[in-house]
């Protein structure tokens, strides 16, 4: 910067002055210089944005307990007629590597019958890593429907069939050993030996103005539900890494 005199001024000759003696103090202490710039190199990562998270398939525990409850609608269809039905139940499964095994119990209230289930199940999962988490069950088991309408005789009547049944879910999981999880599921039930029920009404003392017919009872279903529960995972030297990240 040159003053009205045509001379240097005193603001460019102290910038000057204070660049010059910040070489010659590098000069003089060179690895004071380097010691910084290691630590610099070192510490910027720590400022710098983290890296976005990759999905990939997570290894999976030696073995984990878990255990789920469900809520949702269905509709089962059985001789003519399709009835949609409110329904719920619990889930014990047992996961070893990318299989499981467990068991099911559920009830449904459909608008004639009370339906109960129970059954088991195999199949497997697959856990992605900073995703969902997918797991198919084909299981089998039995039916009890009952209805207590003297329309059906004195007690109504209970009919129980074996079944098998096609469940396909999807969840989310917290992070830890201790992990927590909510997703939806996806079923389809049929029922191997649906029955014909005989039903009578009119006056019981004139057999003549009666009316009787034959009612369907068990078919197939299928349906939708909300799932919510929990494991708890063995670790290993392989797997803790992806639970303490989450495999989700």
């Amino acid at each position: 910067m040159v003053d009205q005199r045509g001379g240097i001024s005193e603001s460019a000759t102290s910038r000057n002055a204070w660049r010059v003696a910040l070489l010659g103090r590098m000069a003089r202490y060179p690895l004071s210089v380097l010691a910084a710039s290691a630590v610099l190199a070192v510490a910027w990562p720590a400022f710098a944005e983290p890296p976005e998270a990759t999905i990939h398939m997570a290894q999976a525990p030696t073995l984990s307990l878990g255990l789920d409850g469900y809520a949702g609608m269905g509709v089962l269809a059985s001789g003519s007629r399709a009835d949609a039905h409110a329904l719920g139940g619990g889930i014990l499964r047992v996961h070893s590597s990318y299989a499981q095994i467990g068991g099911f119990m559920e009830a449904a209230n459909l608008p004639i019958d009370t339906l109960q289930g129970y059954g088991g199940f195999m199949g497997g999962w697959l856990p992605f890593a900073n995703w969902l988490t997918f797991d198919l069950m084909l299981g089998a088991g039995r039916h009890s429907y009952q209805n207590t309408d003297r329309r059906y005789g004195p007690d109504g009547y209970r009919v129980q069939s074996w079944f098998g049944t096609v469940r396909l879910g999807v969840s989310d999981r917290t992070r830890g050993i201790l992990g927590l999880h909510t997703g939806a599921m996806l079923f389809a039930s049929l029922d191997f030996t649906p029955t014909n029920v005989a039903w009578r009404h009119g006056p019981a003392n004139d057999p003549t103005k009666q009316v009787t017919g034959l009612r369907r009872v068990g078919g197939f279903a299928l349906g939708v539900a909300v799932t919510a529960g929990f494991d708890v995972a063995t670790p290993s030297e392989a797997t803790t890494p992806e639970l303490r990240s989450g495999w989700n």
